[in-house]
């Protein structure tokens, strides 16, 4: 009996001595991590904590958008975009031999909910029916609802720009029509976009490019490709015909880079970047109106009690806002600073002037404006996005476009620029039109290395009217009457 009272005392003895052993190993292991919680955003990133051990471990996530890697004593955390608009959580476990488990929750963002459509107002169709590309930008699934069996769209959230096609029939009734196209998204107000369907005659437009030393007009609805239907031109070297106008005038007009309709459209005002000059030409007579030099000029717009403003690029004589009188011509007779001056556009319903030079956009308001001193006064100014602004051109009196890296809309109410996204990932453009209320869209761009192209891209409806040989700049258009 006492011999198995020693015997179970000692087995005792033993395993208390093993489990101590095995408390102080496990006591002697460290495992610990800098962190037991780490948060992201929604988008895709990679953060490294520190991890203090004294022997190899390992790490597991719970889940298949966090990623793990160990180099040494750090841990690298790697997330996936969190594409939902909801936040997500994946728990890490750190294990080592006879060391406690370590636990590091992840915490990660949903993403900003998004959706929005870059056309406001309505959209309108002529009576041949047409299909029309707008940009819808929403980061959740998207629901489309017709209210008349004419109209339809389509949605590809695969695609940047240009992802939504707006369908309509040819409108064979005896009266316009209207519909509504409702697009919905889970927790987000719907957008409604108004459709409106003609009966009426399409509106017609002559298209207007200018480049070297010429100037073309073109019917737009007949010209496609290289098949042209030109219906006007002129050559610089026409001036030469013109008793008025100094031989030095028709030297500075070598290279045309504005081609602006003004006056109702009766008038063309045609600028020279390359030689320095400024002209205002009759289109029915193709008289010479006025004329002045303007080292680097860029573009310019009729102002109210004939007078012209001038954008000037860069330049000893340049960087200005240049005002002339057109009945004084070559005398400048106001300016203004403007480093890298390219555009210039004359909104009549504000009473404002818009100059975009390299970096800044200047709002000017008339002051003095029926004296014999008038000038220019700064109101406002803007930053250009990219700080290489090169074209301006009106969309309405609320809003202008401006080409720099890429194209932008500038909100004259807000102040504020969005991206232009019917020209979201292109580079390089020389000159842009815009017609809101049908999506219409005419630019040129520098192609193949070249400032200039011998091509004019249009959206809505798409096509490329091409002029081999013809280093073609800009395109202006102007509607018919």
């Amino acid at each position: 009996m006492f011999k198995l009272f020693k015997l179970s005392l000692y087995s005792l003895i033993l395993i208390l001595f093993a489990c101590g052993k095995d408390e102080k190993a496990e006591a002697n292991t460290l495992l610990a991590a800098e962190f037991t919680e780490v948060k992201f955003a929604s988008w895709a990133r990679t953060r490294e904590i520190g991890i203090e051990s004294n022997t190899t471990f390992d790490a597991n996530s719970s889940e298949s958008w966090c990623k793990l890697k160990i180099d040494g004593n750090k841990l690298q955390i790697s997330v996936d975009e969190n594409t939902s608009g909801q936040e997500r959580s994946a728990t890490i476990n750190l294990t080592a031999p006879s060391a406690k488990d370590v636990y590091i929750q992840v915490i990660q963002s949903g993403k900003t909910a998004v959706f929005e459509l870059n056309h406001s107002g309505v959209l309108e169709f002529t009576t041949k029916g047409d299909t029309k590309l707008l940009t819808l930008l929403s980061s959740l699934p998207v629901k489309i609802n017709s209210s008349a069996d004419w109209v339809n769209a389509s949605f590809n959230s695969e695609k940047a720009s240009d992802n939504l096609s707006i369908t309509a029939q040819a409108n064979n009734t005896l009266a316009d029509r209207e519909a509504a196209l409702t697009f919905s998204a889970d927790g987000m107000a719907d957008i409604v976009l108004r459709i409106k369907q003609f009966v009426s005659a399409d509106p017609k437009y002559t298209l207007i490019v200018c480049g070297q030393g010429r100037v073309v007009m073109m019917d737009e609805a007949t010209s496609n490709g290289q098949d042209v239907n030109i219906t006007w031109e002129w050559n610089v070297a026409e001036l030469a015909n013109h008793s008025n106008i100094p031989s030095s005038q028709i030297k500075r007009m070598g290279t045309l880079d504005e081609c602006k309709p003004v006056d109702n459209n009766t008038k063309l005002l045609l600028t020279s970047s390359n030689s320095g000059g400024i002209l205002l030409l009759d289109i029915a007579t193709k008289t010479p109106l006025f004329y002045a030099g303007g080292q680097n000029a860029h573009s310019a717009d009729l102002l109210p009690n004939n007078k012209i403003v001038a954008a000037l690029s860069t330049g000893e004589a340049g960087n200005k806002v240049v005002v002339h009188d057109i009945n004084r011509p070559d005398e400048i007779i106001f300016q203004d600073n403007l480093l890298g001056g390219h555009g210039i556009v004359w909104i009549p319903e504000r009473n404002r002037v818009y100059a975009l030079g390299s970096r800044e956009i200047i709002e000017y308001s008339l002051v003095n404006w029926a004296s014999t001193t008038p000038q220019l006064k700064r109101e406002r100014s803007w930053n250009v996005p990219g700080n290489s602004g090169h074209d301006l051109s009106r969309v309405n009196k609320d809003k202008l476009l401006i080409t720099s890296n890429y194209t932008y809309a500038l909100d004259l109410n807000e102040g504020t620029f969005t991206t232009f996204s019917a020209l979201q990932n292109i580079t390089n453009v020389k000159s842009v039109n815009y017609f809101e209320n049908t999506g219409w869209l005419v630019y040129t761009r520098g192609e193949n290395g070249e400032y200039w192209s011998n091509n004019v891209h249009m959206k809505n409806p798409a096509k490329t009217v091409t002029i081999p040989g013809y280093r073609i700049y800009k395109a202006r258009l102007m509607e018919n009457k």
